[in-house]
């Protein structure tokens, strides 16, 4: 396991480098159906170059059998694995039931005991400070020492020359020699210093949800709230400035390349690959996104790693790295998944749909493949300095966290911050989006299975800032979505899974939809067309029976 981790992570960052012709790999070893242990490794080829993804997974299991692993590599491993370990402890008390009934029904096929999170930590520390790279390094070519090899390589054409291209590839690769790794250096975390801690200018405690609201003399609001559902974790919020509802109608795709590339350029003091060095055996994460109306996201941590979880976001907001490595990790992200958004009906609708019945907005759905390749640092950096110097910021903790100690720790990162903005503007006022005027229909063709097709009919709503309104609406969708199992599934038979539900905004005024979608034969496209257009008559011209209605809300009420 260590020894695979250690590949994982030497894959990890050659595939940062701008020049390397993969997206993405890893390797492992287990069982196979219960008869052998299998080994292997699978590389993902960018631009259809599978001869050099296939170097790339030869090449990096023979450097790994050729030339060991170094102590600061299994340090890092150890450290992961170690903190997992005691993560799993902290949190077994309130573990998640299903999942661990599953845990212990998934051991009954497999040559394995459940035990609790206490023994496998015990294990761990009984063997762990006797692991030497040298034993990691024999594990590994034990594992690699079986018989018959299979150099598998899937594509979407046909290969020139079939298996003998295969096999030529795979021995010139062979005859490449491998290098020893280069060593990486071990650096210390350079965001522990933001200033003077923030004060206390405001702080209010809502009574009935147990919230503690404060607000820092910069502005910066904090809101946290102790909860005993999760032992051991702790959940962080981050929201600044507007997200998607702030960004402008061009260019195309920033949102997406936002949450695709920021995180991954690092900071200025360290590489995102660094990051991860540096951060290893510590539960944080450096993930930072575009949200539907803030910049940030949310992330899981535990008790003693909440004020470095806080100083790492800090750090991605006072000092991002805008490194060349995150828009060549865009690029591949981009060349693997656009590919694939024909290829089903389902597909097509997350790419297209939403941004339709916005009206062609650029804040939904999803760029022109071009586009989104597009996109750069350079186009991103005006727009979000901006957010991150001053737009206001709030801060939420909630879980097995000490209020006091989460105060202070906001207090000396992002209270210690110059002042912020004190309010946030209307963002969803600034640029009003709209339902579509026209009713034309629309086609939008897939490059799957010819017999699939979805159906869809959408109707304009409201917003849900009015909370009876927006009840009404959900229970209207319930209320649709019962009517159209009866007459689809039932009486024509059409479709087996046909949904219907209310959409409401609560950035943007008068903006809401209710939908049905149905999968279909596409001959059957008509039928179904015609069948919803007569449940939403039926829902105009005759009132809701109580029958109906209780059957509505009865599983809301539950």
């Amino acid at each position: 396991g260590l020894a695979n981790a250690i590949v994982n992570r030497r894959i990890a960052r050659l595939q940062n480098d701008p020049a390397a012709k993969f997206t993405g790999g890893s390797a492992g070893t287990g069982p196979f159906v219960s008869t052998a242990e299998l080994s292997s490794i699978s590389v993902t080829a960018k631009d259809r170059d599978w001869q050099s993804a296939l170097g790339t997974a030869e090449q990096e299991v023979r450097r790994a059998l050729t030339h060991g692993f170094t102590r600061a590599e299994l340090d890092e491993q150890l450290a992961a694995m170690r903190k997992s370990l005691e993560n799993a402890v902290a949190q077994a008390p309130t573990r998640n039931s299903a999942a661990l009934a599953e845990g212990i029904v998934g051991t009954l096929d497999d040559i394995r005991i459940f035990t609790t999170p206490q023994s496998g930590l015990d294990r761990f520390n009984a063997v762990a400070p006797t692991i030497t790279p040298e034993q990691v390094t024999a594990a590994f070519r034990e594992a690699w020492s079986g018989a018959n090899l299979l150099v598998h390589v899937a594509h979407n054409v046909a290969i020139d020359g079939g298996e003998k291209a295969v096999e030529t590839a795979y021995r010139e690769s062979a005859r490449v020699a491998v290098a020893v790794p280069a060593a990486t250096v071990s650096k210390a975390f350079a965001y522990t210093d933001f200033g003077t801690p923030g004060t206390i200018a405001s702080d209010t405690r809502v009574e009935d949800l147990g919230i503690r609201e404060v607000r820092f003399a910069n502005n910066v609001r904090l809101n946290v709230k102790r909860t005993d559902f999760e032992k051991g974790r702790v959940r962080v919020s981050l929201r600044v400035g507007g997200g998607a509802a702030s960004l402008p109608a061009s260019p195309d795709g920033l949102g997406m390349f936002m949450t695709g590339a920021f995180a991954a350029g690092g900071t200025k003091a360290h590489s995102a690959d660094e990051l991860r060095s540096i951060l290893a055996g510590r539960t944080v994460s450096a993930s930072f996104g575009t949200g539907s109306d803030a910049f940030g996201g949310t992330y899981s941590t535990v008790p003693q790693d909440i004020e470095l979880q806080l100083q790492l976001l800090a750090a991605m907001v006072t000092a991002p790295g805008y490194r060349t490595e995150g828009e060549t990790q865009w690029r591949n992200q981009v060349g693997v998944i656009y590919p694939t958004l024909d290829s089903q009906p389902a597909a097509i609708i997350a790419r297209d749909v939403t941004r339709l019945l916005a009206s062609g907005d650029t804040r939904f759905g999803l760029p022109k493949e071009a586009e989104a390749k597009a996109r750069n640092y350079e186009d991103l950096k005006p727009l979000i300095d901006a957010a991150l110097n001053r737009d206001a910021i709030e801060i939420g903790i909630v879980g097995d966290v000490d209020e006091a100690a989460a105060i202070a720790a906001v207090a000396k990162t992002f209270g210690a911050l110059p002042p912020r903005a004190a309010d946030r503007p209307d963002y969803g006022a600034l640029r009003p989006i709209a339902f579509p005027a026209s009713r034309a229909p629309v086609t939008l063709t897939h490059s799957g299975k010819p017999n699939q097709a979805i159906a869809l009919s959408y109707w304009p709503t409201t917003d849900g800032f009015d909370p009876k309104t927006e009840a009404q609406l959900t229970v209207l969708g319930h209320v649709l979505q019962l009517l159209m199992t009866d007459e689809l599934r039932e009486k024509l038979g059409a479709t087996y899974s046909p949904q219907a539900g209310s959409t409401t905004s609560s950035i943007y005024k008068g903006y809401g939809y209710l939908s049905a979608i149905s999968n279909v034969e596409p001959g059957n496209i008509p039928t179904v067309n015609a069948a919803v257009d007569a449940v939403a008559k039926r829902l105009v011209q005759k009132p809701v029976d109580a029958d109906l209605l209780l059957r509505a809300r009865k599983p809301l009420l539950e």
